[in-house]
């Protein structure tokens, strides 16, 4: 460590003859000038040497009387830069005073590094919240109380980083201040994100059952509110025609008439156009051949003028063999999505019997056939009425949840915002709000806005937002104070 002394009449550490183990420079005043130049002391000898440049002075404090009692190196590093003396030396009563320095002083490193982290978390956090909210509110798939909602909770994020912001720009927090600030974040946190998920079970419900309304049969023939019927035993039955939806869209009027009016055609007068027949009668299903008799019987007769029994009687063996089994099987399926086939296995099993014989009778076969008509009949009119009373209790108790709701929305944002105008003003009280200030909801009872009659210089106008912040701001907008709009009384 030691290296030589170099300068005007300055000798190295080399012993010279002469000088025994205590040598001197030749120019002691030449020495001290040099900015290395140190002494050291070995048995008793004071002897003066230079030191490389460019280290730290701890080091050669430490190269130096190593083995002394006092040496630098019996001291706890925290203790550097005390008054040492003498009569310390390595006391077992400074060194412990040394450690608990030392441990102090690393507890408050860790303390500031935790309290640095929980801000940078924080920051993390309140940027993520605002970025994720302000995208979610561009959907096209929410609705306008779900926006409202969402833009609430985005005005909140907002307000609370700001908050934060100034606290932090005001002094450096303590750890408990940090902790209080993680958890007001962390409170906050967890309002967004059980909103968001909420939403976002909303939006796919409504998405499926928009899927299933425009998949379903009974969409162009029923009311909106008409699938509304889930939990009851109508679930599947269209309330206008009592018809279940699995069969396919009633046939419209027109559709009955060409029906009829070509089967007449061809079994009318004398001869049968059996091409007539078979390009027609396989159309017969059971989504419309309900319809098609019933159109039948009230323009072209009924009992032994009906339909099926014309057609019937008007058909040869052969054909009936073909022909019949088709209405059969249309009607037979129109029952069993009603959920009635058991009630006709007794005529089905009548017809298929009758179709084995070598005579096949007419009246057996089409008599069978008007009783499974008028079975189904019965059952779509009394499914009718069911679902109808049923969609008519549906729409009560709805509308019964929805003015609760409104009412609980109407409660939550009305305290919500005097809570805000109390922190804003900074009264000491909770005010009592105008009675002018509404609470906007959509048809589900959801909140979709404030607004507020006033009267200014101007005459009566209204002011609108679906935030405290955004009511506020139209206020001042319109030229008057939030508190003289939306305070009934005087501030506490």
């Amino acid at each position: 460590m030691f290296g030589s002394i170099y300068g005007p009449g300055v000798l190295n550490d080399t012993i010279v003859p002469g000088y025994g183990v205590t040598k001197f420079p030749v120019n002691l005043n030449t020495f001290w000038q040099l900015p290395n130049g140190t002494t050291r002391n070995f048995g008793e000898a004071t002897q003066y040497v230079t030191y490389p440049m460019g280290r730290p002075q701890v080091m050669y404090d430490l190269a130096q009387n190593f083995t002394a009692p006092n040496h630098i190196s019996n001291w706890n590093p925290m203790l550097i830069g005390m008054n040492i003396t003498d009569n310390i030396g390595t006391n077992p009563f400074m060194s412990q005073f040394g450690q608990s320095s030392a441990y102090q002083w690393g507890q408050n490193l860790r303390i500031q590094q935790e309290i640095q982290s929980a801000i940078q978390g924080i920051a993390g956090v309140l940027n993520s919240m605002e970025s994720s909210l302000s995208n979610i509110i561009k959907s096209d798939k929410l609705t306008n109380a779900q926006k409202a909602t969402l833009q609430g909770l985005l005005e909140e994020v907002k307000a609370l980083k700001s908050k934060i912001e100034k606290q932090l720009k005001a002094k450096n927090p303590t750890q408990e201040e940090a902790v209080e600030m993680q958890k007001e974040v962390q409170a906050l946190q967890k309002k967004v994100s059980d909103a968001a998920d909420k939403i976002g079970a909303e939006v796919n419900e409504a998405g499926d059952s928009s899927s299933a309304s425009s998949s379903s049969s009974s969409s162009s023939s029923s009311s909106s509110d008409a699938t509304d019927l889930s939990g009851t035993d109508y679930e599947n039955i269209d309330p206008e025609t009592g018809r279940h939806t699995s069969i396919g869209d009633a046939p419209s009027k027109a559709e009955c008439r060409q029906f009829c009016a070509t089967i007449f055609d061809a079994i009318d007068g004398c001869g049968t156009k059996n091409d007539v027949i078979e390009a027609t009668v396989p159309g017969l299903t059971a989504s419309n051949i309900v319809e098609v008799i019933s159109y039948w019987d009230k323009n072209y007769g009924s009992g032994d003028q009906g339909m099926i029994r014309r057609l019937i009687d008007d058909l040869g063996h052969g054909e009936k063999k073909k022909y019949v089994p088709m209405l059969l099987n249309a009607l037979q399926t129109r029952a069993e999505a009603l959920g009635i086939d058991n009630e006709i296995d007794q005529y089905v099993t009548n017809i298929t019997k009758e179709l084995g014989d070598c005579n096949i009778s007419d009246g057996i076969c089409s008599k069978n056939l008007m009783a499974i008509y008028d079975k189904i009949k019965a059952k779509e009119a009394s499914n009718k009425t069911g679902a109808k009373n049923a969609l008519e209790t549906k729409k009560s108790e709805k509308e019964t949840k929805v003015n609760e709701r409104k009412q609980e929305v109407t409660a939550e944002k009305k305290t919500e915002i005097a809570n805000k105008i109390k922190e804003a003003l900074k009264l000491k009280k909770v005010p009592q709000l105008s009675s002018a200030l509404k609470i906007e909801t959509d048809d589900n009872g959801e909140f979709t806005g404030y607004s507020i009659k006033f009267r200014t210089s101007n005459g009566e106008v209204t002011a609108k937002g679906m935030t405290y912040q955004q009511l506020a701001l139209d206020i001042e907008n319109k030229g008057l104070k939030v508190e003289d709009v939306l305070i009934r009384n005087e501030q506490a």
